[in-house]
C-alpha cells in the first residue's frame, strides 16, 4: 500500500516537472497581467481620516437635547453639507462631476465610544482633493452642529426667561393682592364679632326664658289676687261703741254724765276694706311687673332680631371673604408652584447659557496621504502569481490526462 502511494506521488511530481515550463509560463502570464492592470488600468485610491471629539458641557440641562454618538454619526451624512462641499470645491464640474450620492458613498464612519470620538474616513482618487473634501466636510459639520446647539440653548434660554419673568410678575401681583386682602379683610375679627353676637343672642334667649318663667309666676299670682279680690268688699260696715270714739265721748260727755250705761251704745260705720285695697295694690304691682317684663321681653326680641340680621350680614360677608380667600389662596399656590418650577428651570438653563461652548471639536484634521490604499500592487501580483500557479498545475494535469488518453 505504501509502495503504491509512493509511485503515485512520483507520477505527480513527474507530471509537474514535465510540464514545468507550462506552469511557469502561466504563472508569469498571470503576474504580468496583474502588474499591467494594477499599474496601468486601476486608478489609485487614497484614504484620509479626521477625528471629531464630542465634549461634555460644563453644565448640562434636561431642557436641552444632546445627541448621542450614533445620532451624530447619522447627522454627518447631511445632504446640505454635501452640497456645500461640492459647491465650495467645485466637484460638480469636470473632471469630477460628482453628485451628493457619489460623494457620500466614499465616506465611512467609526464610533470610538470609549473616548467619545467619531473617526471619519474618506476615499478618493486624488490625495490632495481627498484631504480637502474630508476637512471641508468635517469643518462644515462641526460648525453646523455647534451652531445648532448654540441656537437651541439661546432659544430655550429666551423661552424660559420670558416664561419666568411672566410667572414672576403674576406671582408677585397675586401675592400683593393676598397680603392686601389679609390686612384689609380680617376674617378673625368677623368670626369674633359673629361669636359675640351669637353669645348675646344666647344670653338674651336665657333672659327671655327667665322672663317667661317670671311672667307665668306673676300671671298665676295675678289670678290668685283677682280671685281674692272677688271675695273681698271695697267698703265694710263696722259696729263701734261710743266709748271707743273720742269724738262721741266729747259730744255726749254731758249727756252721759251720771249715766254710765250709755257708754255701751254702738253705732255703725263704713270703712275701706284694707285687705281689698292691699290686694288691689298687689294686683297693680303685679300688672306693672308683668307689663315691664313684657316690654323687656319685646325689647330683647327686637335686639335678637337685630342681632340675627347682623349675623346674617356677617355670615354673608364672611362667606364671601372665605370664598375670595380660598380663590386667592388657590391662585397663590398655583402661581407659586409655577413660579418655583420656572425659577428652577430658568436658573438651570441660565447656567448652561452662561457657560455654553462648542460641543464638537476637530481633534485631528486630515493630511495629504503619501501612498494609495488601493490598488495594492504587490498584493495583487502575489495573488495573481498564486492563482496562476494553481491554474498552471491544473492545466498541466489536464494536458497530461488528455495526452495519455489519446495514447
Amino acid at each position: 500500500m505504501v509502495e503504491e502511494e509512493e509511485i503515485d506521488l512520483r507520477d505527480y511530481i513527474n507530471v509537474l516537472l514535465k510540464r514545468k515550463w507550462l506552469i511557469i509560463g502561466i504563472v508569469l502570464m498571470a503576474v504580468v497581467i496583474a502588474a499591467i492592470i494594477s499599474y496601468f488600468f486601476l486608478e489609485p485610491v487614497y484614504e484620509v481620516s479626521s477625528t471629531i471629539i464630542i465634549k461634555q458641557p460644563i453644565n448640562k440641562s434636561n431642557l436641552i437635547y444632546y445627541y448621542s454618538l450614533e445620532e451624530y454619526k447619522d447627522l454627518i451624512r447631511d445632504n446640505e453639507i454635501e452640497e456645500k462641499v461640492i459647491s465650495l470645491l467645485e466637484l460638480n464640474k469636470p473632471p469630477y462631476n460628482l453628485s451628493t450620492f457619489d460623494l457620500e458613498k466614499n465616506i465611512s464612519i467609526d464610533i470610538l465610544k470609549e473616548t467619545n470620538k467619531i473617526k471619519i474616513n474618506y476615499q478618493f482618487k486624488e490625495p490632495e482633493m481627498a484631504k480637502n473634501i474630508i476637512n471641508e466636510w468635517v469643518n462644515l459639520f462641526v460648525e453646523k452642529q455647534n451652531k445648532v446647539y448654540f441656537n437651541e440653548v439661546d432659544s430655550v434660554y429666551q423661552k424660559f426667561k420670558d416664561q419666568y419673568e411672566e410667572a414672576k410678575e403674576e406671582f408677585y401681583e397675586i401675592e400683593k393682592e393676598k397680603i392686601y386682602f389679609d390686612i384689609s379683610n380680617d376674617i378673625t375679627v368677623l368670626n369674633s364679632a359673629l361669636e359675640n353676637n351669637r353669645a348675646k343672642i344666647s344670653n338674651y334667649n336665657s333672659k327671655i326664658k327667665e322672663i317667661a318663667i317670671s311672667l307665668i309666676k306673676q300671671e298665676t299670682k295675678r289670678e290668685l289676687i283677682c280671685r281674692e279680690l272677688e271675695n273681698q268688699e271695697k267698703i265694710i260696715k263696722l259696729n263701734r261703741e261710743i266709748s271707743d270714739s273720742q269724738y262721741f265721748q266729747k259730744v255726749f260727755s254731758k249727756i252721759i254724765e251720771g249715766n254710765e250705761d250709755m257708754l255701751v251704745l254702738q253705732y255703725e260705720v263704713e270703712e275701706k276694706n284694707p285687705i281689698y285695697y292691699s290686694l288691689y295694690q298687689d294686683l297693680l304691682d303685679t300688672n306693672s311687673s308683668i307689663k315691664m317684663m313684657e316690654v323687656e321681653k319685646e325689647q330683647l326680641m327686637v335686639e335678637i332680631d337685630k342681632l340675627n340680621v347682623d349675623i346674617d350680614e356677617l355670615i354673608t360677608k364672611l362667606v364671601n371673604l372665605k370664598i375670595k380667600d380660598t380663590y386667592l389662596q388657590r391662585d397663590f399656590i398655583e402661581a407659586k408652584e409655577v413660579y418655583d418650577d420656572l425659577s428652577k428651570k430658568y436658573k438651570e438653563i441660565e447656567s448652561v447659557y452662561n457657560t455654553k461652548s462648542d460641543l464638537l471639536k476637530i481633534e485631528k484634521i486630515a493630511y495629504k496621504p503619501q501612498a494609495p490604499i488601493k490598488p495594492n500592487r504587490k498584493l495583487n501580483i502575489a495573488i495573481a502569481g498564486v492563482l496562476g500557479l494553481f491554474l498552471g498545475v491544473l492545466i498541466a494535469f489536464f494536458v497530461e490526462y488528455w495526452q495519455s488518453g489519446k495514447k
